[in-house]
């Protein structure tokens, strides 16, 4: 599990189930992915997809920001990125690329309003 998935997973778990929403309502909503690897994904087995990602969140009404914000300090990420470019591990480069551009974006946003 990557380092965006070690933070997203667990508080996206905790707002569906505050939600009371189950994992074949979600499946069925979103209508990509099974229950049983939506199950997977929550339990750190297999990741998912950005794209399907972003579907569960739509589906949900929420927003990337208010998970990734809740979580991490973006001090936090940098460091991850500065390990990740030393260790020449490229895929959690990709990984972390997202969540700091996606926080960076979010909070220019919240600024702007």
């Amino acid at each position: 599990m990557s380092f965006a998935e070690k933070i997203v997973v667990p508080k996206f778990k905790e707002i569906r189930k505050e939600a009371n929403v189950s994992l074949k309502e979600l499946a069925q909503k979103v209508g990509v992915v099974s229950t049983s690897t939506l199950s997977r994904w929550e339990r750190g087995e297999e990741g998912l997809p950005v794209e399907i990602f972003e579907k569960l969140l739509t589906s949900m009404n929420i927003s990337y920001n208010e998970i990734i914000t809740s979580e991490v300090d973006i001090k936090q990420v940098i460091v991850k990125i500065e390990f990740a470019y030393q260790e020449n591990d490229i895929n959690e480069l990709k990984n972390y690329h997202c969540v700091y551009l996606i926080n960076i974006s979010n909070r220019v946003m919240n600024s702007q309003k």
